[in-house]
């Protein structure tokens, strides 16, 4: 994949799309860890909650999944303001 227009390029988005795209395959698995049985799935550490594979495992769209965590973005944003000072 080569990235062709930067400023408008999401890779979040992409990563999340690339997840739906590959949950679609009967072989698909998320990858499991034996360690840690209040998380047992790497995905739910590596995002930080079980939100996104649950989507996922439902069948939900790119658009749905990304827009789930909007309103704590936008949050985000309005606490950081103040502290860019570029």
């Amino acid at each position: 994949m080569k990235v062709v227009d930067a400023p408008r390029f999401d890779p979040v988005r992409t990563g999340v799309a690339m997840l739906v795209e590959a949950r679609k395959y009967p072989a698909f698995a998320w990858r499991a860890d034996s360690w840690d049985a209040a998380r047992p799935y790497w995905i739910d550490k590596l995002t930080g909650s079980t939100r996104l594979r649950t989507m996922i495992d439902a069948g939900a769209e790119v658009s749905d999944v990304v827009g789930a965590w909007s309103a704590e973005l936008a949050e985000f944003d309005r606490r950081r303001r103040p502290y860019l000072l570029y």
